[in-house]
């Protein structure tokens, strides 16, 4: 399927593999194929989005923000306070979890579903 993209198509998806990951990301997603896009050396990409502020620098930066170097698993704080609310006690889950199977036990997926905990 590759070979049938444009030439600037591959550097697009080139770049959002290389951006993947210099962040620590084991996958690439829409996020990335955006850096791609605004890295490209020309084109409509950077050339409209660059007066409005957005450039790759920025969207980079809100990349990390969102999803951490290395991206984040499972439920951020944010998520614990709404749950909060409906008495669902993220941290006391946490601690037994860790209590029963050890500690950092909530840390990493399951073995084989890396992809599918990612925010």
């Amino acid at each position: 399927m590759f070979e049938r993209f444009s030439d600037e198509a591959r550097g697009v998806v080139a770049r959002a593999q290389d951006e993947a990951r210099a962040l620590g990301h084991c996958w690439i997603g829409a996020e990335h194929l955006f850096l791609g896009v605004l890295d490209a050396p020309a084109g409509a990409g950077p050339g409209e989005l660059e007066p409005l502020g957005l450039t790759a620098t920025v969207w980079r930066e809100a990349v990390l923000d969102v999803l951490g170097p290395r991206g984040r698993l499972g439920p951020t704080d944010t998520d614990a306070e709404a749950l909060g609310t409906l008495g669902i006690d993220l941290h006391e889950i946490r601690r037994r979890a860790e209590e029963r199977f050890g500690p950092g036990v909530l840390d990493v997926p399951p073995p084989g579903r890396a992809g599918r905990w990612r925010r």
